[in-house]
């Protein structure tokens, strides 16, 4: 039941939004609001910048044809890329850039010598936390040519407020050489059902719902100060053919395997520095896409709720780990919980942004991590004829030390890692034991599909 210290804080919540919403705004002509969807993320900058950070390995490609394929195939077809953030009576605006040059946009670093795989995550290293020119759109595409046996690497970077996993991995995936079938939602669990299973479950999710956003609710974790310096490491690919016969040998989903995997790398790392007795902190915060299918049109925008999952860190057993995944992601499907959420981030992104980024900051605190699983395209892509050999992404965590993103493509599986240096000391650890986790698992598949 929803007591009345929920119900009151609901109430001041509405009343407030509805006294900021009331007013009619004047808005200046071609200026269009940035809305709650998207504001939600805008005021999440703080120490880090909410900026997704992502990169492609792919065959040598010359700055020209970077900067044609981009134009031709996201700019031309995203206004949002030529749009940039203005502050009009306090409230942001979406306004065009007069001043618009792609070269702003899409450049060579170079200063940059990227030889191998430790300059590259160097790189990402320090640009990670860069922030943008806020007079111009916030996204930045960086060629670091010369990388290795003839390869180049494109380095990706969007602010939020500009679309979330979803609308910019189809972006990507519709600039390819041959144009992809639409992309799937970015997490299993708690995907949204048809309206009847919605309000089937309405009565069971609400309460439990109303939760991930209260006071009464909040887990005693506090994250951890951040020292503002980001590492990342990443996986090499693991074939997507033994993830799915892991799946079919144990009865599970795609999803259940990544996230098992991702809790065991979790629980390995607290082993190595003492911090077991921490594992029922280990929740995440799940992004959940609950659009409706629309085939390729997937605009640039943010449009998911979130869910918040408890990895079964404390469990030793790597097959009791896994069913609890199994079982925890099962209670979430056809949930309302990310609507919710979704209507929820909408009503506080209306609230006075004084007040409204202190508030998704304190909703925020109630997760110890990010993880986001995207699955892309299962065929090796071309941009400009050049192959595309790898593809990584880092979801931005926000107050949170810790981000995972999850990313398959071209027939592989990776796991890529975000951590605030004083969080994490070592986040290759946490990805090597991702890979040491599937193969395991892989081998317990084989000896029992043999036995």
């Amino acid at each position: 039941m929803v007591d009345e210290n929920t119900l009151l804080f609901l109430a001041v919540i509405l009343l407030i939004s509805w006294l900021v919403l009331r007013p009619a705004r004047q808005i200046p002509p071609g200026d269009e609001p940035v809305r709650g969807h998207d504001l939600c993320w805008f005021v999440m900058d703080n120490q880090i910048p909410f900026i997704i950070n992502a990169f492609q390995i792919m065959d040598d490609i010359s700055l020209d044809d970077a900067r044609r394929i981009v134009a031709d195939r996201m700019v031309a077809k995203q206004p949002r890329l030529r749009n940039k953030v203005v502050f009009r009576g306090g409230r942001p605006y979406w306004t065009p850039d007069t001043n618009f040059a792609l070269e702003n946009h899409v450049y060579v670093d170079t200063d940059a010598q990227v030889r191998s795989e430790k300059e590259l995550q160097a790189y990402i290293d320090s640009v990670y936390t860069r922030n943008m020119d806020p007079n111009r759109p916030l996204w930045e595409m960086i060629l670091l040519p010369n990388y290795l046996d003839g390869k180049c690497v494109l380095v990706s970077r969007f602010h939020h407020v500009v679309g979330d996993g979803i609308a910019l991995v189809t972006m990507v995936f519709k600039a390819i050489d041959a144009p992809p079938a639409a992309a799937r939602a970015p997490v299993k669990v708690g995907q949204s059902g048809s309206t009847l299973a919605l309000v089937k479950n309405l009565r069971n999710n609400v309460s439990a719902a109303v939760g991930q956003l209260l006071p009464h609710d909040i887990s005693p974790y506090r994250p951890p100060r951040l020292s503002g310096q980001v590492r990342v490491a990443w996986s090499q690919p693991v074939p997507l053919a033994e993830v799915k016969f892991i799946k079919n040998t144990f009865g599970c989903s795609i999803n259940d395997v990544v996230v098992a995997c991702v809790a065991a790398g979790l629980r390995a790392y607290l082993e190595k520095t003492g911090g077991l007795k921490d594992t029922d902190r280990v929740r995440a915060s799940l992004p959940v896409n609950i659009r409706a299918a629309k085939g390729n049109d997937v605009p640039l925008e943010n449009y998911f709720g979130i869910v918040y999952f408890g990895f079964p860190v404390h469990e030793a057993d790597r097959l009791k780990r896994l069913e609890l995944v199994k079982s925890r992601a099962a209670a979430m499907k056809a949930s309302v919980e990310p609507h919710l959420t979704l209507l929820g981030l909408s009503l506080i992104a209306n609230l006075p942004m004084w007040l409204a980024k202190p508030v998704l900051h304190f909703m925020s605190s109630k997760a110890t991590l990010v993880f986001s699983n995207v699955p892309g395209l299962q065929e090796v892509c071309s941009f400009g004829g050049k192959d595309l050999h790898e593809l990584h992404f880092f979801a931005p965590a926000g107050v949170l030390p810790i981000s995972i993103s999850v990313l398959s493509y071209a027939q592989g599986v990776s796991c890529n890692i975000a951590v605030d240096k004083d969080a994490c000391s070592d986040p290759d650890f946490l990805a090597h034991n991702f890979v040491a986790e599937l193969n395991a698992f892989h081998a317990l598949a084989k000896a029992k599909a043999t036995s």
